[in-house]
């Protein structure tokens, strides 16, 4: 399976700059507010004026360097989210059958874009770095088979909930739905410097990593609960 998944979705606790792994193409994205995002890149968050966030609406995603004739599967993931020490995945956006289109909300002349024109996936959800901190957030597109079929074990995405999104395994859903290797990805921060409306108590440093286990048949039984990994304070590895 993916040897390099783990490089994407468990990374040094410390700030240093993370990058995509060896070997993938850089997905052309960008926003309709932003010029062509590279990995790496610094987006806006809302402050407390109310302004919007540069990552709001959903992104134009271009088919440069992508075969044009195939089918495109994206997952777009925070990997910065704590949640009572421990350190989680959050999926902002499951997109199948993604393919070309002459035409997106940016509409840039002489580009063409992915676009699904049957399905919804699993909503867009636009960054919401918490007070104070700054976020990661990766884009991962796939090759999407012509049999492929969503696993039904993973349906508890669809809602826009925190329990919903909270502690998604993207190397699990990766495995059962029999994707393989992302053919692109692209990754972001987003930082919120505003203070926060209510008192909180901040500062927590991850100690265990949380994941969702989906409850699929292909998979050896294990629980449907969350589960937890203890790991060193500096580094996670898996």
């Amino acid at each position: 399976m993916n040897a390099f998944l783990p490089l994407i979705l468990f990374t040094a606790l410390s700030a240093a700059q993370w990058t995509l792994p060896p070997g993938i193409s850089t997905l052309q994205l960008r926003y309709p507010s932003t010029p062509w995002i590279s990995p790496g890149d610094t987006l806006k968050q809302p402050g407390e004026s109310g302004t919007r966030t540069d990552a709001l609406p959903v992104p134009c995603i271009s088919t440069l360097n992508l075969n044009t004739t195939r089918t495109y599967l994206l997952l777009f993931v925070d990997i910065d989210v704590v949640l009572e020490s421990c350190l989680t995945t959050v999926l902002h956006w499951y997109q199948p059958h993604m393919t070309v289109s002459a035409t997106s909300q940016c509409n840039d002349n002489g580009n063409e874009w992915l676009v699904n024109r049957t399905s919804t996936g699993a909503e867009y959800i636009a960054p919401q770095s918490p007070p104070y901190t700054r976020h990661r957030y990766v884009y991962l597109l796939y090759e999407q088979d012509p049999d492929y079929v969503f696993p039904e074990c993973f349906g508890h995405i669809f809602p826009k909930t925190r329990e919903g999104r909270g502690g998604f395994d993207v190397k699990q859903f990766v495995e059962v739905a029999g994707l393989k290797a992302p053919v692109a990805g692209n990754f972001f921060y987003v930082d919120n410097d505003a203070a926060p409306t209510t008192t909180t108590s901040g500062g927590l440093v991850p100690t265990t990593t949380w994941f969702r286990s989906a409850p699929c048949r292909t998979e050896e039984p294990k629980s449907t609960g969350f589960i937890f990994m203890e790991v060193d304070r500096q580094q996670m590895v898996i």
